[in-house]
């Protein structure tokens, strides 16, 4: 009999971690396809959109409602973020981007120790899931019982590319030919809930910096290419994108560079 596994992820949302979970499915069904009976639990992420997969993408076809109490598979895996990770199976699976600084909060070390095996997208993560440590101190006594690590395996799992999509190409092929900058920077991520500076990616701020930065610089300024969306698609989305832009822009004086909008 064929090892039960169920990958947890929101695989069908429009997101960053919907697209590592494609990846990382269809990945895992070439590797183990034939020797593995593969399912998949759908999640949300966030408040982003489903149905991303096309209605015949045979993904769908592994997709399971919900995972009964007594069904325990053999591997349990979650892509997720770690705080979220809980054991179910036999062998447990974390997939995780990790973070983008340099402590792991507690949450995420508690969430780590309940799987037996953690991947991350970098040596950094990695690194930074390995050396961060709280003190346990007792509630009734204030002395220290204990230290609060990660005690399982850290992996990082490569992320590539696919050579089919991301390929050399002639200009003319390219949307942004009319862009008139020699150099650009490139942002690319979702523009979260928050007032100036305290969104999480901090994309408010990183516009202001850019702006400050290069005004004045005459013919050599770079442009900024934002690629980025709120909580949809919609072209109401699109408008509140530009509007937060604007006011950035309209807040400062000066010789200002270009900023050009991906949305989406």
């Amino acid at each position: 009999m064929k090892p039960t596994c169920i990958v947890s992820c929101p695989i069908d949302t429009f997101s960053g971690y919907g697209a590592r979970s494609r990846d990382f499915v269809r990945s895992l069904i070439e590797l183990k396809g034939e020797e593995w009976d593969i399912k998949i639990l759908p999640q949300k992420w966030g408040e982003t959109p489903f149905n991303f997969l096309s209605k015949n993408d045979p993904l769908r076809k592994l997709f399971i409602p919900k995972v009964e109490a007594n069904q325990q598979p053999d591997i349990w895996i979650m892509i997720t973020i770690p705080s979220e990770f809980q054991r179910f199976g036999r062998f447990n699976i974390g997939v995780t981007a990790g973070i983008e600084t340099t402590v792991y909060p507690a949450e995420f070390i508690e969430g780590s120790n309940r799987m037996d095996l953690n991947l991350v997208s970098s040596e950094h993560s990695k690194q930074v899931a390995l050396a961060s440590q709280f003190e346990k101190i007792d509630s009734n006594t204030n002395q220290k019982v204990g230290v609060l690590k990660v005690e399982k395996p850290v992996e990082v799992l490569f992320e590539g590319l696919d050579l089919n999509t991301y390929f050399k190409s002639s200009s003319k092929f390219l949307p942004l030919k009319n862009i008139p900058e020699q150099f650009c920077f490139l942002f690319t991520g979702h523009w979260l809930p928050g007032d100036f500076g305290e969104d999480r990616k901090n994309v408010a701020t990183l516009i202001k910096t850019f702006l400050e930065t290069f005004k004045g610089l005459g013919k050599k300024k770079p442009a900024l290419i934002l690629k980025t969306n709120m909580v949809n698609y919609s072209l109401l989305d699109k408008e509140e994108v530009l509007k937060r832009i604007n006011h950035i822009i309209k807040s400062l004086d000066g010789n200002l560079p270009n900023i050009y909008l991906l949305h989406g």
